[in-house]
């Protein structure tokens, strides 16, 4: 219970931090963002797996996993969130706590979602440092005497 009303905190100060004036709802946006990070999150992790775990792992190569694993994330939080506009009560429900306690809400959001994105960096960075050292990918040779 208490992992699922952080979800729904989560959500709510993605939701108070987007712009109230744009084509797309704030619940949209809302919950377009935290699908992004949850993708991400996913990306990290499989560029991290591919890195440490095992080398020769492919992101490419389970372009179908991709597509469900997207599918399994962006499916729910429809539901969750934009099915029979149950938003609404969420954002009720928080917007009566104090403002205190929602400025530190917010605080830890943003650093969860810096800390996310900053992974999701450093996996890339980690996975190209690894292309390097094993001369794959844009570093192999194959791919150098293609290019010229």
């Amino acid at each position: 219970m208490l992992l699922k009303k952080a979800y729904y905190y989560f959500y709510y100060q993605l939701y108070k931090s987007t712009n109230p004036s744009s084509i797309f709802p704030r619940s949209f946006r809302a919950s377009l963002y935290l699908d992004v990070l949850f993708i991400f999150i996913g990306f990290s992790s499989l560029n991290i797996y591919g890195t440490f775990i095992e080398p020769g792992f492919n992101i490419g190569d389970g372009k179908w996993c991709i597509i469900l694993y997207i599918a399994i994330i962006c499916v729910p939080n429809y539901f969750i969130f934009e099915h029979k506009a149950q938003w609404k009560e969420i954002v009720k429900e928080f917007d009566k706590l104090p403002k205190k306690t929602n400025q530190i809400g917010r605080f830890i959001v943003l650093g969860i979602v810096a800390l996310i994105i900053a992974s999701l960096i450093f996996s890339v960075y980690l996975m190209d440092q690894n292309a390097k050292a094993n001369h794959t990918g844009p570093y192999s040779k194959e791919y150098i005497e293609q290019e010229k």
